[in-house]
């Protein structure tokens, strides 16, 4: 989005509420500043004007604040958000269901929703058994269905005991807390299964098949060099 000089507003897109919404400009901070080199002398040789800036804006929609960087390029660019940072996208290979819960489950991490984002990674451990063929009356007994079948190896079997448990604790009242470091965590180890079962899995595979048909054209080459060539005439 482009916006002209120290105006209060501008259209952004919220990345607490995810709404198009109008960025009601709170503060701004100059962080690089360059000189004019107007040829025509309208500005003037020694004038100079704010290159990037950091701009504090409030959400027209939520009323969260959101600190955005800017560059000028005949108006101010957005070309990042600062705070709150991002969070890591979900791959486009994973199940949309499951990546949905994941994304939902980022999305009460971002709104500091610790306990409803563990019960969603739960939710998402869920749906990668129920995508793996595994239908056990029990998530523990369907994760450890696909580790006997070869599905998860014993160290992610692990990680996603660990993960149901503290998604049982975020849907059980009780006095105990999900702290924002056990939410985090627990992204990052889902995060890390899925890419292991929907991404990494695919890529290793793709790359063997690749390797292998590679070997075989050399080797169907060679065959077929040897086949061809001339026997040595004697003299």
């Amino acid at each position: 989005m482009t916006s002209w000089g120290d105006e209060e507003a501008f259209g952004f897109s919220c990345p607490h509420c995810k709404k198009t919404a109008i960025a009601n400009v709170v503060g701004i901070i100059p962080t690089k500043t360059e000189r004019l080199r107007d040829s025509g002398g309208g500005w003037g040789s020694d004038a100079t004007h704010v290159a990037e800036r950091a701009v504090l804006v409030q959400c027209g929609v939520c009323r969260k604040p959101v600190l955005v960087d800017q560059v000028f390029n005949w108006g101010y660019e957005t070309r990042a958000v600062l705070w709150p940072a991002p969070m890591r996208a979900i791959s486009a290979a994973v199940p949309v269901a499951i990546r949905e819960t994941c994304e939902e489950a980022q999305g009460c991490f971002q709104h500091a929703y610790y306990k409803a984002s563990v019960v969603m990674v739960r939710r998402a451990l869920e749906g990668v058994c129920a995508d793996q063929g595994s239908d056990k009356t029990t998530l523990a007994a369907s994760l450890a269905d696909l580790e006997s079948r070869g599905k998860l190896d014993k160290r992610l079997v692990e990680w996603a005991h660990e993960l149901r448990a503290l998604g049982n604790l975020g849907a059980h009242f009780t006095s105990e807390q999900v702290t924002r470091e056990d939410a985090s965590d627990a992204l990052a180890f889902v995060e890390a299964l899925l890419d292991y079962l929907y991404v990494l899995s695919a890529q290793f595979d793709a790359f063997k098949q690749r390797r292998s048909s590679a070997a075989q054209t050399a080797k169907a080459n060679k065959a077929s060099g040897k086949a061809t060539k001339a026997p040595a005439t004697a003299v």
